[in-house]
């Protein structure tokens, strides 16, 4: 398909030009101004699934994030009661952490790392589904299935 695009600026022309041509400075295969543009042009849709889903993903980290804040306290809970004496409540408090942390956390990590890493390879696909994955998770969060 053909797309025309009328009153560009001079300038951005230029500089557009400028661009291409240290490119084909730097590379032994040569590029036109078209195909500069149109290798630009299709990136534009890929580049805002990958916004998406790194957005996606800082709201999860910061999810978990919050989480990991909350269990620090709770084990500096646990660890003055320690050393208070007050052994039954350090035991229901250590109990409760016991059942809130299992491998629901592990998966959600390791999920968040193959998400970045298939945005490295640039493989959007994977990188929706296991975003898609995550998102399934965080929204069983606080129920039977989720932590």
């Amino acid at each position: 398909m053909d797309l025309i695009i009328r009153n560009i600026d001079p300038k951005v022309i230029y500089s557009i030009d400028k661009m291409i041509e240290q490119y084909n400075h730097q590379n032994k295969t040569k590029i036109s101004r078209s195909k500069f543009l149109r290798d630009r042009i299709e990136k534009i849709p890929e580049e805002d699934l990958y916004k998406k889903i790194d957005s996606e993903t800082a709201v999860q980290l910061k999810a978990m994030v919050e989480n990991m804040e909350a269990y620090q306290d709770a084990v500096d809970k646990l660890f003055f009661l320690l050393i208070t004496g007050d052994t039954e409540e350090a035991l229901n408090l250590s109990e409760d952490l016991s059942l809130k942390t299992d491998k629901n956390v592990r998966r959600k990590i390791n999920l968040i790392s193959k998400i970045l890493d298939a945005i490295i390879q640039e493989d959007k696909t994977k990188a929706k589904n296991l975003n898609n994955e995550l998102k399934e998770r965080n929204e069983n969060y606080d129920t039977e299935e989720g932590i």
